[in-house]
């Protein structure tokens, strides 16, 4: 496959992790074709000396092997966060080459991953509405397409376009919007997750305000119905993952393809929705007819896109 998206990877201190990762991406298709770009990023000013030891075993393990077909290793030398250093490192990669596909070090990707992720980034790439293509899927039981459109986002494993991401940025007002306008703010919530109360008390949390980003354009985003993702965070070493777990398998997925779908897939978006509430331990703020509304005309397209906030 000609023209590969680069792969942009960030690694910090964690290098078990880290390895499963680079061993799971060495092994997919296309690896070999690929450039991979691994931001490293410097120690914390309060660092320990086992945050030390592990940052530079986490620094063995990324120059210990050919990973890909060419690796690039861009350090920081002072800690950046995963915030700065995914809007910062995606910007630059993408500046060069008008994509990327991003991975986080507790993200194991499936062997198909980086095929299904180049083919829908070729496949997508002139339709404006579809802002990424994304690797992960919750397992909502839902399996009868290969590919749906979602009015969602996700930052487990995805891919964006240049035209989609440079106008990306933290805006103070977008979580102030948010808290003042109840049905905008319903509308961007998840069942039993307050996006905008999250957005308002972590302003620079990149995956919120991306997602905020997507929705306020009335963007879609581009999924597999299985996950070609496995999650490998949540034992409680990292920012953003709770010491807690659930069903993740990619066992049946492997030949996975991307497929052209021309309008969100209704039913799976209620499955999505259901399995959310299903989680949620106030299941009576649920409302499928509401979560659609005004959404259900969103097709795919070529052109300019109606903002739901208009």
């Amino acid at each position: 496959m000609a023209d590969l998206a680069p792969i942009v990877l960030f690694v910090y201190n964690r290098p078990i992790h880290t390895r499963q990762v680079l061993e799971s991406l060495q092994a997919c298709s296309l690896s070999g074709e690929s450039t991979l770009f691994i931001f490293f990023d410097g120690p914390k000013t309060n660092a320990t000396a086992a945050d030390l030891q592990n940052i530079e075993k986490t620094r063995s393990v990324i120059g210990e092997k050919q990973w890909c077909g060419t690796v690039n290793i861009l350090t920081n030398e002072k800690n950046r966060g995963i915030d700065e250093s995914i809007v910062a490192g995606v910007s630059q990669i993408i500046e060069q080459s008008g994509k990327v596909i991003v991975l986080e070090d507790d993200l194991i990707p499936a062997n198909c991953f980086l095929e299904f992720m180049n083919q829908a980034l070729t496949v997508y790439k002139d339709h404006k509405n579809v802002y990424s293509v994304n690797g992960f899927m919750f397992p909502t039981g839902y399996g009868k397409a290969e590919t749906v459109l979602l009015p969602l986002t996700s930052s487990w494993g995805w891919a964006t376009w240049k035209d989609r991401w440079t106008d990306f940025k933290f805006d103070a007002g977008n979580p102030i919007f948010l808290s003042g306008n109840s049905f905008i703010n319903q509308r961007f919530n998840l069942p039993g997750i307050n996006y905008a109360e999250l957005m308002l008390r972590h302003k620079e949390c990149w995956d919120i305000n991306w997602y905020f980003h997507v929705f306020k354009r009335n963007g879609l985003g581009v999924f597999p119905s299985q996950t070609l993702i496995k999650n490998i965070g949540f034992d409680g070493s990292g920012v953003h993952c709770p010491d807690q777990e659930f069903a993740q398998d990619f066992s049946n997925a492997t030949n996975l393809v991307c497929t052209t779908e021309k309008e969100i897939n209704l039913t799976f978006y209620e499955n999505y929705l259901n399995y959310f509430a299903r989680q949620s331990p106030d299941k009576s703020n649920f409302s499928f007819i509401q979560r659609l509304f005004g959404k259900t005309r969103t097709v795919f397209k070529k052109g300019t896109n109606r903002s739901p906030l208009t």
